[in-house]
């Protein structure tokens, strides 16, 4: 079967070789039941809190935030337009970048500050903007140009939420769409990529983890000589490496340019876990779990782009052997902690 890219996260689909039941209903009931109720058109909304469960992610996220980018000293830059058509053409014969700083005299229901005017009338002025926002402003309804600003996963999520209260689910099935088909266009365009020299290891890495060993050691020294108990000492230490982790994500940070393609994967939400897989590449891979959940408090000080020495090999491997742990472990639990849940609810009417 095929499936929609926008349907994955509902059915919680991924393409490493996941199957599904094809269920054909037979009766004339049970087909407009069909329709009606189980339609992917009609479960917009996630059961949980009320969002839409139909946003765009990964390559999709990734094509809007590329698209909505805006960059200085591009070709064309400073060149006013009347029309977004004109802006089109301008775009589809080359002689503006896509990210380039450009004037367009518009209609916009929106303030400088991105608020929507109080009497919803739309107001026609000049705005700087991108030939790249142009087009993706292309794709929405009318109420809602002119978004002129870099969108992200949630930025992205937070339009098609605020286009379902205000609309309703036809305009908001046909958006999310358009957002999917333009998103994967321009991810292709953007011909976005990384190489391990995209992985830069920030100058003060080394100097955070000495600094931060000297105060372990000064740790270990007070627990010798009985001024902190195991506890404080284990705790203390601890504390010490989380810290110097998070400087060190924050050097990673500041060393990379913003506008490096492992950067963009990052910042527009297309990837999981946002800089915490960079810094485990380009800064430090820290601690680590043991399948108790235990904290082990010797941290990975290597990152993956230098390599791990023997030891720290060792220690990473607590990480993966407590993911299968907890698989085989935490199961029963949850299936115990499941049936007193019904078991307690059971009288409960709703």
């Amino acid at each position: 079967i095929q499936l929609h890219p926008l349907v994955c996260a509902a059915f919680n689909a991924d393409f490493d070789g996941d199957q599904m039941a094809v269920h054909v209903p037979l009766s004339e009931k049970a087909v407009t039941e069909a329709k009606e109720l189980m339609m992917a058109t009609k479960n917009l909304l996630k059961p949980a809190d009320g969002q839409p469960i139909v946003g765009p992610s990964k390559d999709m996220v990734l094509g809007v935030y590329y698209l909505t980018l805006m960059r200085d000293g591009r070709k064309g830059e400073g060149q006013i337009f009347g029309t977004m058509e004109e802006v089109e053409t301008a775009y589809a014969l080359d002689y503006v970048d896509i990210h380039a700083k450009i004037k367009l005299e518009t209609y916009t229901y929106f303030k400088e500050d991105h608020n929507r005017y109080a009497d919803n009338k739309p107001r026609r002025r000049i705005i700087e903007t991108s030939p790249g926002r142009v087009l993706f402003n292309m794709v929405l309804p009318e109420e809602f140009q002119f978004v002129n600003r870099v969108l992200d996963k949630g930025g992205v999520n937070s339009l098609i939420n605020r286009v379902y209260r205000r609309l309703g689910d036809e305009a908001t099935i046909e958006l999310a769409d358009n957002i999917k088909t333009i998103g994967f266009k321009y991810a292709t365009r953007s011909g976005t990529t990384i190489a391990v020299a995209d992985l830069t290891i920030p100058e003060e890495r080394q100097e955070i983890l000495d600094n931060a060993l000297q105060r372990v050691n000064e740790i270990d020294r007070q627990y010798r000589r009985g001024l902190l108990t195991e506890d404080e000492q284990y705790q203390r230490t601890i504390e010490q490496w989380n810290d110097a982790k998070d400087r060190v994500e924050k050097a990673v940070r500041d060393a990379m340019d913003p506008a490096s393609p492992i950067a963009v994967m990052a910042l527009s939400g297309a990837g999981k876990g946002g800089f915490g897989p960079i810094t485990q590449l380009s800064g430090m891979r820290g601690l680590m779990a043991d399948p108790q959940g235990k904290i082990i408090p010797v941290p990975i000080q290597s990152n993956f782009r230098q390599g791990l020495d023997t030891l720290e090999y060792f220690i990473s491997t607590h990480g993966a052997r407590k993911g299968l742990a907890d698989t085989a472990l935490r199961t029963a639990d949850a299936g115990y902690l499941i049936r007193r849940l019904v078991d307690i609810a059971q009288d409960m009417i709703v």
